[in-house]
């Protein structure tokens, strides 16, 4: 087969004088969408048929295609022994439905009818509410002070008074109740002709896209054509499941695309693939302005691509009428719900996603993911896991404690992604020897780097971090505090196996001046970092203890905690080894 030729991009009506072409009638081609590419924002979407081509120029038309596909991305291309060449393709706008101004007044006088009939309940209700007012204001508030006032009062004329009105009262809700069921019975009646003049409006404002294109083919005979084009109502977001077995390290990633779509056009056993570029990038060429100094000067602001301004456009399109669209073709109320929550579930995502794309292309990359075998993937907004990629390494596995942080010990995987595709930031769960243990959230990982992955608690360690305080101590020297600590970090193994641990500590690290760390003291003896962290490696046999000390003093001015809790704090502040320095001082002082 010959390789597809690109078409020519959009064009005004047709051109290059094919007068017989443009008084025929176009040919209508029938298509299946076979490819499609997902982008955060969008997709492109690829669609196959078959022409019959005589050899002489002629129109052909795709027709019934979403009113929100960008027009400046449709491409038609040929292909096959008879295929030739494009000469013009053209979009067409028509809509779903005449106005129907007969059909307008029919459907408006349904609904009068219902609510006329509505209105006549509304009446009669307000009628009896009325007589059951005056019913009660006449007994309470004339007949019987009247009568007090005039004579000794009956009390079996005033019984039977009373037993008159309650049962008049009771009438009268009775009837209430009746019209408020017929109120009842009348209203699925009036939303359901209501919805049909909706419809009936809305249908006339709704549009349908159609492409023709005027091509001539090589020779008379059959060739296959594609239409490619893009539009919006689709992202995906990777997913991940790292699954540990045994005791040896060995490491399965498998990555997933969970991708959603609500475009208007259901992917049927289409090949798919995912992409974290984004495609306005290749629609402008970088270029250089004149950097200007020292001069006033007005430089006027560059003006949109037309491929961009397309987009917009399409994307305003759905966002206006694509639920409409979706609900007339479905009816029913649950399916229509369900379809509003996916569609602003997959708005968050979208946000979400070209967010974390926007971080990766910051670093100069994109990434391009195919998907396995063929999907379906139906434009009711539902999630569909389409598998990207799979990745088998032998981890490194390691306990680590942090007591300072947590008294837990925890197992660890180190992973290098040895992979010829990155690891996309999402979320992975975590599964050991089948059991799920939880999910996390990972990075961006290139080909060749490595990331440390949480594997479960080490129940088997026990550990604990206590402050000496027959060695530790804290005085005042002038205008000066000294606080001298040391901490006794115990692991025990309670497990019936040998374990190594990476414990884990660290000693203040000052960067100021006025604030000195002295004496420091490791035992066992270590080296500790630039940041100051000390890691030491502790073998435990079955049952065994081992102790760890940390020390060291910390030497500062005595007002130095009053004045920074009284500075104002710069945003980003907890971030900086200042801030973590006095953090620590006042956990230090607070133990004293």
């Amino acid at each position: 087969m010959r390789p597809f030729r690109l078409s020519v991009l959009l064009a005004v009506p047709f051109v290059l004088g094919f007068g017989s072409a443009l008084a025929e009638e176009a040919a209508a081609v029938e298509t299946r969408v076979t490819e499609v590419t997902v982008f955060a924002d969008r997709a492109r979407v690829t669609r196959e048929g078959e022409a019959a081509l005589t050899g002489a120029p002629q129109r052909i038309r795709f027709a019934d295609l979403p009113s929100w596909l960008d027009e400046s991305s449709v491409r038609v291309r040929l292909a096959g022994p008879a295929a030739g060449e494009v000469l013009d393709v053209v979009v067409e706008t028509t809509f779903l439905a005449e106005t129907d101004d007969a059909a307008v007044r029919e459907a408006e006088a349904a609904v009068r009818e219902v609510q006329d009939q509505m209105r006549v309940i509304e009446d009669r209700t307000r009628v009896l509410q009325a007589q059951q007012v005056e019913a009660i204001r006449v007994f309470t508030m004339d007949k019987f002070p009247k009568d007090a006032a005039a004579r000794p009062v009956d009390v079996d004329e005033y019984r039977q008074v009373v037993a008159f009105l309650s049962e008049s009262l009771t009438e009268l809700n009775d009837r209430r109740r009746e019209l408020d069921l017929e109120r009842r019975a009348l209203q699925p009646e009036l939303s359901a002709r209501q919805r049909r003049l909706q419809e009936i409006q809305q249908r006339a404002r709704l549009e349908k896209k159609h492409v023709e294109a005027l091509v001539r083919g090589a020779e008379a005979g059959a060739a296959a054509v594609q239409l490619v084009y893009q539009l919006p109502g689709t992202t995906w977001e990777p997913r991940h499941e790292a699954r540990v077995t045994g005791d040896n390290g060995q490491v399965a990633v498998h990555s997933f695309a969970a991708v959603t779509q609500t475009t208007g056009e259901d992917w049927t056993d289409v090949a798919i693939t995912f992409s974290t570029r984004s495609p306005d990038e290749a629609m402008t060429i970088p270029e250089l302005t004149t950097m200007l100094v020292g001069r006033d000067v007005t430089v006027a602001a560059p003006r949109p691509a037309a491929s961009k301004s397309s987009w917009d456009s399409a994307n305003r399109r759905f966002v206006a009428v694509n639920a409409l669209v979706y609900n007339l073709r479905n009816e029913d109320v649950r399916e229509q719900a369900a379809y509003a929550d996916n569609w602003n579930r997959q708005v968050v995502v979208q946000q979400r996603v070209q967010a974390r794309f926007e971080e990766i292309r910051k670093r100069g990359t994109t990434a391009l993911f195919r998907g396995e075998g063929r999907v379906t993937v139906r434009a009711d907004g539902r999630e569909v896991r389409v598998p990207v990629g799979r990745l088998e390494v032998d981890a490194d596995l390691a306990t680590v404690a942090v007591p300072s942080v947590s008294l837990n010990a925890v197992n660890t995987a180190l992973i290098r992604n040895a992979g010829d595709q990155p690891l996309l930031p999402g979320t992975m769960a975590l599964f050991r020897d089948g059991d799920f243990l939880g999910s996390t959230e990972v990075e961006f990982v290139a080909p060749g780097e490595t990331f440390a992955l949480f594997m479960g608690l080490a129940d088997e360690i026990k550990v604990s971090r206590t402050l000496d305080r027959r060695q530790s101590s804290a005085n005042w020297t002038g205008s000066r505090r000294r606080i001298r600590v040391l901490f006794s970090i115990e692991l025990d193994n309670l497990g019936g196996s040998p374990r190594v641990v990476d414990l884990k500590d660290q000693i203040p690290v000052s960067e100021n001046r006025d604030i000195r760390v002295t004496d420091v003291a490791l035992d066992p003896r270590a080296r500790p970092d630039d940041q100051g962290m000390v890691v030491w490696k502790v073998e435990l046999a079955p049952g065994a203890r081992r102790q760890v000390q940390v020390g060291y003093t910390v030497d500062y001015p005595r007002d130095y905690l009053a004045q920074r809790a009284a500075a104002p704090q710069a945003e980003g502040l907890p971030a900086s080894p200042t801030y973590r320095l006095d953090r620590q001082l006042m956990e230090l002082e607070a133990n004293f």
